[in-house]
């Protein structure tokens, strides 16, 4: 069971900060675009 929670715990943290870098990523090409545009 404590094996268990561990794991969990990791794959948590790992996709929180696969979202996190998603949305960074997804929003410096916002940034960029809106640069371009001007």
């Amino acid at each position: 069971m404590n094996y268990y929670n561990k794991y969990l715990d990791v794959v948590n943290t790992f996709f929180k900060c696969f979202t996190c870098v998603y949305v960074l990523d997804r929003e410096k090409k916002k940034f960029r675009y809106s640069l371009y545009k001007k």
